[in-house]
């Protein structure tokens, strides 16, 4: 703040005018005078208050019809906060208020009477030098017209500018010591001039520790002590660097930490921190032949840009033959390396790593390298992927005494692939107290969907089984019969090991693979896993089962959809060749029903027999996974007699398309015969909607979409809140109200208007033109504007209306396949459930004969572009057409369905096909005057994906942005959703009390090659390519995030490959040289012999706690070009946190706010927990010069689990002048609370929107700058631009001189060569005054790379001898064709 004051005072000299009168009046005299009433010591500190008190006084014998009184105050220092009574007129600006008559509130003045004033300012400038000035007039009349006039003294007070408050004062010695906690970041100042600050930490176990003094506004040191008071270092680099020491202790001890400045002081704080380091540390001991050793480390120092830490890695012993690789710390002090041994090694040893640079030292780990002959893997039935270090448990139910099947059928198998060549291999299994008894039969085969092929096995006692095989890759199945007596409620350990031919064990599983014995499960799944992978391709029918059995574990296992369910393959308990080698092209529709549906009926009985032995909990859901191809639906003879007519639709016939042969044979597809318990099939109450449990289907194209189905109802994405719906030609959904005519059947229910009661948007139901409950005409952009709405983001996708298997006729552009995702564009990112009800428009075709399949059959085309689940009608489907007064049949089922999910209260809809089932079992027969369309009306649709997902309210702020007048939620710009970045909620389970999991998917929807230097490059969307010394030149994903508290850290990343192929690839390796070289270089040598990299996802963390993710969709062994792409990946990260919300990204709107405006701030307020979370607190602007709080807002919110909740928060008022803090509380109650501070300024003066621009060609630099005023005075600017590298100025420009209107703003300009040696990525700052006080000056990058420089780089990295950074590359690529080549030097000599 400027110290100096200049001095204004108005003298007003009062005359008293004696006025003569014929009446001869005696003359009225009147009296002012204002008092400081506090503070007794006549100071104060800025922020603070100031009271002054002001007494008129009637010394007359008239009385006052008329008192004015003016006050008038130094506005530079103090500014007007209130009065009593309130003043008519406030000016701020000119410093005056005033009391324009008192007399009007308060009666005339009588004589003697007096009029008391009180009077409140706050110091908002120093004064030190010159003391704030205030006085008062007043000017009154009297009863006989007389005028008169007094001022009273000048009132003097001083404002001071204190030191902030420091909550660790007071630690001015040895003696009077603040306690921190090693890891804990504390804020502390220097102030006053000479002020020291001591510290005790208490070092808790023996180790390395780090003290770091970071954030420094002026050249502080650091001295650290032990307890007894003896140096044990210092640190005191010059200037605002960063201070920094390191102590390795061998026991318990506490040090003392001294923070000083050599006769300075600052208002800002400083941030101090101990951290313990954690040396380089390895990931594993266990090498494979020419292995990599994974190094970590943490709290290092990192050094600085001109002087890094280096880390290098030597095998045994320091000398250069033994030199293994070399990386630079991380900046936030973490080694994250990998180097490889060398292949002969093998036995003990030892990796030692060496650090120089910015931190010396050597540490040293011990390991052992094991070279494992064979791969060696075991799991439980299908359960073979592992996460987290683990196989998934897999549920049993033990069968009964009754019935065909008394058996329940577990596999263990063994996964054999030999490293090296051996010849036969005994394959054991070990099964805890051999629960399970001997196998029933042991079969190899090869891979997951091989043939079986038997083979002998022996028992070797107390639950060991093997069986010999030949050296070879393969699965040995070992198939267990689970005992009925075997107890309820265990675990079953199943481990395995691999022997040579001599007994010599080459590999073990020794972490136990379970089977879980339960009483029941809510969800039975039912796959044929025969027909499966003799239809699909093996690996994707290996990554569906692997995803079913991970989340069928438990309920809330990895997702809140996660189930526990009970998984059976049916072709392993019935043996009939119709079910195990089921074909749906051979099924005789000239027989009796049940022999049409033959492998349907013995797969219900199979089902019905199953769930008897389900006690608790009892069976709800039944999911099958498989087309009709796979796993028959059941056919249904049509009740209504019509879909026979669909043949002459087809004039060829059905072609041999098993999916039309069954309509044309009047059948319709349906799996409501699998959700009925009761034993019947003619005359079964299923075929009236009497059913017993909820079913749904996993189907698919392939086998990749039939897992992208059953995941994305697991992992669903969108919560838009928006419901994009049609209903033409009759089609109702209830939107239209009823007309009073004769004969009408009413709606159930107004279904946009239910959704909307939940905080949906329903899309389109006001807007024009409309498209729910339409008749014809229709507007011409009927079907664009349809399409705007979908691609403006949907929860729920709906279509009612005509309809057959291949499209949906809607007016103007029918809908199909072909338009998906060429014109509707958000299925894949929204994932929403798709409802397309019309005729046919459920039944799944498969590409045989007549076109179906993804590019044809909209069933299988919308599952493959992303819905989580579809609904629809296999068969004909019956409403009103041309009317929208006669809600029947399915019209009126769909409005049922919908009631029924929408009137669930809470956080989510009623589970949709629970939803369905309610439907069923409570529809009213009759309606319609036709019991067979009735009875069709409820068994013809089916449901494909997870039957119990559920649908999201928008939850906390339905009603907190609701308006009364708009059925439509409204909310505002900062509830949005935002994009992945640390963005978008994702489901958060706990798995203990501070730790918890959360989930994402890397959806990669290209894969674009491109020439580079003669090499092949790989482009993904939004991708970045990583540059890895020695490692493969590959993008990543680097759009996902999640944000911890202080106390969070990632406890483990996995990435599962969900879909993925092969290919050859001509990719470089990256070479980065020395910092002094800045050398990057591309070669296709490499030493890497297998994909990189190992691990699909990997992490970094920011310091404002931020773990960024880079996911890999590619990895690639350099050594033969084999290139696997992974379109897609599911990631799945553990952290651990005690209290898992907080803020992050809190800042001003901007970092100068006129004086004119009230300042906006916004932040992330995230919540990592798995519940949702109430915060409430405060935001406090504080004065940096006094520390005093100026102005405040009270907050709350909730924050929904797995959420970050953008806040924006705004001021009431502007602020005057000066530099503020803004702190930010919140949190959850009586717990620990959340904090975060941004810095920023009010200035009527200011600069902002620098830009520095520079010109390759001619060298020259275009500085551009916006200067303000909003002021109401004219001034002088004064600015220069200053040009820097490392925070040291190399050159600036000549100041320039110009006028600046009051509240006016204009843009300058300046153009200057540029004159320094340094070029790259430099620092341009402009610093200006207005009238010779200084404007805070604004910085912004400066890239520079002269035509000289850059030209002579460009050959040298043409001609091999030195390559250029990246940064560079972009500068060099003249024609910006993406090669750096001839035509590029050519174009940079023509600048010359």
């Amino acid at each position: 703040m400027n110290g100096n004051f200049s001095k204004a005072v108005l003298v007003v000299f009062m005359t008293a005018l004696m006025v003569s009168s014929i009446f001869a009046v005696p003359a009225p005299v009147v009296t002012i005078k204002k008092s400081l009433v506090s503070p007794a010591s006549k100071s104060v500190n800025i922020g603070e208050f100031a009271n002054y008190q002001i007494v008129v006084k009637n010394m007359s014998v008239s009385k006052f019809v008329s008192v004015k009184v003016n006050d008038f105050f130094s506005s530079r220092f103090l500014e007007y906060v209130s009065a009593s009574p309130e003043p008519d007129v406030i000016s701020q600006e000119q410093g005056m208020l005033s009391w324009t008559n008192l007399t009007e509130r308060y009666g005339p003045l009588m004589p003697s009477q007096s009029i008391t004033i009180s009077v409140t300012f706050k110091g908002i400038a120093e004064s030190m030098t010159a003391p704030s000035s205030n006085r008062a007039t007043v000017e009154v009349r009297d009863d006989s017209q007389g005028n008169y006039e007094a001022q009273s003294e000048i009132v003097y007070v001083t404002i001071m500018k204190g030191c902030p408050f420091d909550g660790y004062e007071p630690n001015n010695s040895m003696r009077e010591l603040s306690k921190i906690m090693v890891e804990e970041k504390i804020n502390g100042y220097i102030c006053p001039v000479g002020d020291k600050d001591y510290f005790s930490c208490a070092l808790p176990s023996a180790g390395i520790y780090r003290v770091m003094l970071d954030n420094l506004p002026e050249d502080f040191d650091l001295y650290v002590y032990d307890s007894e008071g003896t140096l044990l270092g210092e640190s005191s680099n010059s200037g605002r660097t960063s201070e920094s020491f390191m102590t390795e202790i061998s026991k318990p001890m506490s040090i003392i930490i001294l923070v000083a400045g050599d006769k300075i002081s600052s208002y800002l704080p400083y941030q101090l921190q101990v951290k313990k380091v954690r040396p380089p540390t390895l990931g594993s001991n266990i090498i494979k032949p020419r292995g990599n050793l994974v190094v970590h480390a943490e709290g290092l120092n990192p050094g600085t840009l001109r002087n890094p830490t280096i880390a290098k890695f030597y095998f045994n012993k320091i000398s250069p033959e033994n030199l293994l690789g070399s990386t630079h710390v991380l900046p936030d002090g973490r080694i994250a390396g990998t180097v490889k041994l060398p292949p002969e090694a093998s036995g003990e040893n030892s990796l030692i790593t060496e650090l120089s640079g910015g931190q010396s030292g050597t540490f040293a780990n011990g390991f052992q390298v094991l070279v494992p002959k064979v791969d060696f893997d075991l799991w439980i039935d299908d359960a073979w992927r592992t996460e987290q270090g683990k196989k998934p448990i897999v549920n049993k139910v033990v069968a009964g005494d009754s019935g065909i099947w008394k058996l329940t059928i577990v596999d263990v198998v063994c996964n054999y692939v030999p490293l090296i060549p051996a010849g036969q291999v005994k394959v054991q299994v070990s099964v805890e107290d051999d629960l399970l008894g001997a196998p029933s039969k042991v079969y190899t085969r090869a891979g997951h969907g091989g043939a079986p092929i038997p083979t002998v096995f022996t028992s070797d006692g107390g639950g060991k089984y093997h069986a010999t095989i030949e050296s070879g890759s393969k699965q040995i199945v070992f198939r267990f019969r689970i005992p009925k007596n075997t107890a309820k409620s265990q675990y079953i350990d199943v481990t395995g090991a691999a022997f040579d031919s001599d007994g010599n064990l080459l590999s073990a599983v020794t972490t136990p693979r379970q089977i879980r014995i339960v009483n029941g499960a809510p969800v039975g799944i039912f796959i044929n896993r025969n027909t499966l992978f003799r239809d699909m391709d093996d690996n994707e029918a290996a990554l569906l089962l692997a995803d079913i059995y991970s989340h069928s574990q438990f309920d809330g296992k990895r997702t809140l959809q996660d189930r526990r369910a009970i998984i059976y393959n049916v072709d392993s308990y019935i043996l009939q060749s119709y079910v195990v080698n089921w074909d749906n092209t051979t099924v005789n529709y000239g027989s009796t029903e049940s022999i049409r549906n033959e492998a349907a009926i013995m797969i219900r009985h199979f089902m019905r027999e199953r769930f008897g032995a389900f006690i608790s909990p009892s069976i709800k859901y039944v999911l099958i996974v498989g087309n009709d191809e796979q796993f028959p639906f059941y056919r249904h003879l049509d009740p209504y007699n019509g879909e026979k007519n669909w043949e002459g639709s087809f004039p060829g016939g059905d072609k041999g398309n098993p999916a039309l042969r069954a309509c044309f044979n009047n059948c319709y597809l349906t799996d409501d015969f699998y959700a009925s318990l009761v034993n019947l099939v003619i005359s079964a109450p299923w075929k009236e909607g009497d059913v017993d449990l909820t079913v749904g289907r996993i189907i698919g194209d392939s086998a990749a979409d039939m897992r992208q189905l059953y995941l994305n109802g697991h992992y669903e994405t969108g919560h838009t809140y928006r419901s994009v719906m049609a209903s033409v030609d009759g089609w109702e959904l209830g939107y239209e109200p009823s007309a009073g005519g004769a004969g009408e059947i009413n709606d159930f229910i107004n279904v946009p208007q239910k959704m909307i009661s939940r905080g949906f948007s329903v899309f389109r139901d006001t807007e024009v033109p409309r498209t729910i409950d339409v008749l014809a005409p229709y507007a011409a952009n009927w079907a664009t504007k349809f399409q705007e709405s979908a691609n403006g983001g949907m929860d729920l996708f709906f279509i009612g209306g005509h309809n057959s298997y291949n499209g949906a006729s809607i007016p103007k552009d029918s809908f199909d396949p072909s338009d998906v995702p060429s014109k509707y564009t958000r299925f894949d990112s929204d994932r929403p459930i798709a409802m397309i009800t019309g005729c046919h428009g459920g039944l799944p075709v498969p590409n045989v004969g007549w076109g179906g399949g993804a590019n044809n059959s909209m069933v299988y085309n919308v599952i493959h572009n992303g819905a989580r689940a579809y609904f629809g009608a296999s068969g004909y489907s019956y409403g009103s057409p041309g009317s929208l007064q006669h809600c029947t049949f399915a019209e009126r089922y769909l409005q049922i369905i919908f009631w029924r999910m929408f009137a669930e209260m809470g956080t989510q809809t009623y589970p949709i096909g629970d939803a369905i089932k309610y439907a069923k079992t409570h529809w009213t027969f009759g309606i319609g005057n036709d019991a067979n369309l009735d009875k069709k009306t409820v068994t013809e649709y089916n449901l494909f994906g997870i039957p119990w997902q559920r649908m999201k309210y928008p939850g906390f702020f339905i009603n907190l942005f609701r308006r009364k007048d708009d059925k439509k939620p409204l909310l505002p710009k900062s509830l949005e959703q935002k994009t992945t970045l640390a963005i978008s909620p994702r489901s958060v389970k706990q798995l203990s009390a501070n730790t918890y999991e959360q989930s994402f998917e890397v959806n990669t929807e290209s894969f674009t090659p491109a020439n580079l230097e003669g090499f092949e490059i790989i482009n993904i969307p939004d991708g970045v390519q990583q540059y890895i010394h020695k490692a493969p030149l590959l993008p990543a994903s680097t759009k996902y995030s999640i944000i911890l508290p202080p106390d969070g850290k990632i406890v483990k990343i996995s990435a599962a490959s969900l879909y993925s192929f092969i290919g050859v690839f001509n990719i470089p390796t990256v070479i980065i040289g020395p910092w002094s070289e800045s050398g990057v270089m591309l070669t296709d040598e490499t030493d890497i012999d297998e994909y990189y990299p190992k691990e699909l996802a990997q992490y970094t963390k920011s310091a404002d706690g931020h773990y960024l993710f880079n996911v890999f969709p590619i990895q690639h062994n350099p050594t033969d070009g084999q290139t696997i792409f992974h379109s897609q990946i599911y990631v799945t990260i553990t952290y651990e946190t005690e209290h898992p919300y907080g803020i992050t990204g809190f800042e001003p709107m901007q970092n100068v706010f006129d004086a004119a405006q009230n300042p906006v701030f916004n932040a992330e307020i995230f919540n990592m927990g798995n519940a949702a979370t109430e915060l409430s607190g405060k935001m406090e602007i504080r004065d940096d010069a006094t520390n005093n709080i100026v102005a405040g807002t009270d907050i709350g919110i909730v924050v929904q689990p797995g959420a970050v909740f953008p806040l924006t928060n705004s001021l009431s008022s502007p602020l005057p002048e000066g530099s503020y803090s803004a702190w930010l509380e919140l949190a959850a109650e009586s717990d620990y609370p959340a904090t975060a501070t941004a810095s920023f300024s009010v200035r009527k003066v200011y600069l902002v929107d620098l830009a520095a621009e520079y010109n390759k060609s001619n060298n020259d630099i275009l500085f551009k700058v916006r200067a303000v005023n909003r002021s109401q005075k004219d001034g002088m600017v004064r600015i220069a631009f200053v040009v820097s590298e490392d925070d040291t100025p190399l050159y600036s420009t000549s100041p320039s001189a110009f006028t600046l209107n009051g509240d006016s703003e204009t843009t300058f300009t300046v153009t200057m060569p540029h004159q320094a040696a340094a070029y790259g990525v430099l620092l341009a700052e402009a610093v200006a005054s207005f009238d010779d006080s200084p404007i805070e000056s604004v910085n912004a990058p400066l890239i520079a790379y002269p035509y000289k420089i850059l030209l002579s780089d460009l050959i040298d990295h043409i001609l091999g001898r030195e390559a250029l950074l990246p940064d560079a590359r972009k500068e060099a690529d003249i024609n910006k064709d993406g090669k750096l080549d001839a035509a590029d030097v050519i174009r940079l000599l023509s600048f010359k």
